[in-house]
């Protein structure tokens, strides 16, 4: 195989990316799009349903949950 000259892999390069920019619309039809779950619906849950869920938590799991909960509220507050 003979080595690109710097014109040739420029070109190259360029095509690869004007390849990628044209396949974006049909990207969807091979690639599923992802759907997060926002936080404010996983806090509202636990906070609905506590009692019987921290009845089922080991210690380490209740502490885990507490930080994860001061660690959002901060969140939300700087977010403010």
């Amino acid at each position: 195989m003979k080595n690109l000259t710097t014109p040739k892999a420029i070109l190259f390069g360029l095509g690869l990316i004007a390849l990628a920019i044209a396949s974006v619309p049909y990207s969807s039809q091979i690639i599923k799009p992802a759907f997060a779950v926002s936080n404010n619906v996983v806090i509202d849950y636990i906070i609905g349903n506590r009692d019987r869920i921290l009845s089922k938590l080991t210690n380490l799991e209740k502490k885990m949950l507490s930080e994860h909960n001061q660690l959002y509220a901060t969140i939300k507050e700087s977010c403010k």
